[in-house]
């Protein structure tokens, strides 16, 4: 493995993703790409070009302190990008830049509201062409405390 993508979208739910991708990128020698998202907010008689350069600064401000964070943490390879595209459309793209897994957060959400407000992990998973490692955002991470893991199969050559 070397290249492992954490996408972020600037909650503090979304970053319990980085001690798992920092660990594994240690095991493996890997280096991480965190990418932000960011869709410019216009007032009504508001500039869009220049919400949409504002957005950028800003989530180039927080991936560059995420990476500054990591790094002093002693993960030497560290690279950041910020996309204007949609969430998912941006996971997919940095997907196909030679990634070999996708680690992100997920809010865990269930029933009713992940129907109306949908799975952008799930919609990850169906774009993403490359595996996504998923970790419930509420859940707390001990380095490799993980005993068990399931791997679901539906008897197609493609799951196995």
């Amino acid at each position: 493995m070397t290249r492992i993508l954490v996408p972020l979208d600037g909650s503090p739910l979304a970053e319990t993703i980085l001690p798992v991708a920092e660990e594994w990128a240690r095991e493996e020698g890997a280096e991480v790409v965190v990418l932000r998202s960011v869709q410019a907010r216009t007032a009504p008689n508001g500039d869009e070009r220049e919400a949409r350069v504002r957005a950028v600064e800003e989530g180039e401000a927080y991936l560059k302190g995420v990476a500054a964070r990591m790094e002093r943490r002693g993960l030497p390879q560290v690279r950041w990008g910020v996309s204007e595209e949609e969430p998912v459309a941006a996971i997919a793209h940095a997907a196909r830049d030679g990634v070999d897994l996708i680690a992100m957060a997920t809010h865990g959400r269930g029933g009713l509201s992940r129907l109306l407000l949908g799975s952008v992990a799930e919609a990850v998973i169906r774009a993403a062409g490359v595996p996504v490692l998923l970790i419930r955002g509420q859940s707390a991470w001990k380095p490799w405390a993980t005993r068990k893991i399931v791997v679901p199969l539906d008897g197609s050559e493609g799951s196995e």
